[in-house]
């Protein structure tokens, strides 16, 4: 159930979203991206980023940005508008990469988080996501196509 604004889809990213973007970015991380990272991040051509739009005030409340590598798909940073969260935003994100993933030739889609980000991990994991421990204080979460 939505928290009574529509939300019209997801689409690309675009360079006047990047505001939005960045203020949820803040809002979501300890360590937040500035301008310089975002567009870094995204001129790299295997990175795609993605926004959930607001359909009344016409504005971005969740993003996702992902790597497109030759066997999985990488989220590299996705964040919901804490005002949006556990409305299936974030759901709505891993279905439409899994969706890619089952059309593609990939096969799995990998996200680090850390181990602080508790919301996160559960997010994951009730998308059917498993997590591992990595060094530090990281959690590695996998979905495979075929499992």
């Amino acid at each position: 159930m939505m928290t009574g604004h529509l939300i019209e889809s997801i689409r690309w990213m675009i360079a006047s979203d990047y505001f939005d973007v960045l203020s949820i970015d803040m809002d979501s991380y300890v360590s937040e991206w500035g301008r310089e990272e975002l567009t870094a991040c995204l001129r790299d051509r295997h990175n795609i980023g993605t926004v959930m739009v607001d359909s009344v005030q016409n504005r971005p409340v969740a993003y996702c940005i992902y790597a497109l590598h030759q066997n999985a798909i990488e989220v590299l940073r996705m964040a919901v508008e804490p005002y949006y969260r556990r409305e299936g935003i974030a759901t709505a994100f891993m279905q439409r990469l899994k969706e890619k993933v089952s059309n593609q030739s990939r096969k799995y889609i990998v996200c680090n988080v850390e181990g602080h980000q508790l919301d996160a991990q559960l997010c994951l994991r009730s998308n059917g996501f498993y997590g591992a421990p990595l060094s530090g204080d990281r959690v590695a979460f996998s979905w495979e196509k075929y499992r």
